[in-house]
């Protein structure tokens, strides 16, 4: 069952996120879950989280349209390869939908293409917008 997030779940999407390698503050979580640009989603299946989508809701400087970035979607490994990441997936693309967007982007690490990651975005019609000539680049400050 898919359902939006609530500072309830600060447990369950801790645990997730620490099976994509992150560890968050608990106070910026919640911070986040109350924050009206962000999209959180949740799947549930006998009352246990398994799986979230999370992202937020931009306006870029150059670009007059809503785009939606894609900041995470994990499924609980136990639950892998049952459709759950799709149904999340399609979850944040339709609430971005509703939310003005135009585009969703994401970024995902190179450790991650062995996992099946980068085949599930393609198969998902995702561009993978390194084959244009684009790069990411990043600076801590």
């Amino acid at each position: 069952m898919l359902r939006r997030a609530s500072v309830k779940d600060l447990d369950s999407i801790q645990r997730l996120n620490k099976q994509l390698g992150y560890e968050t503050e608990p106070e910026y979580l919640i911070q986040k879950i109350n924050d009206s640009n962000i999209i959180l989603y949740l799947y549930e299946e006998s009352y246990k989280v398994i799986g979230f989508v999370a992202g937020t809701v931009f306006d870029y400087f150059y670009y007059p349209k809503r785009i939606a970035r894609l900041d995470g979607l994990v499924v609980d490994k136990e639950f892998r390869r049952k459709s759950v990441g799709k149904i999340l997936l399609s979850c944040f693309e339709e609430e971005a939908k509703k939310r003005e967007c135009t585009m969703v982007e994401l970024s995902s690490g190179l450790p991650r293409e062995k996992e099946g990651t980068y085949d599930f975005y393609i198969r998902e019609n995702y561009l993978n917008q390194t084959d244009y000539g684009v790069t990411y680049f990043r600076k801590d400050i």
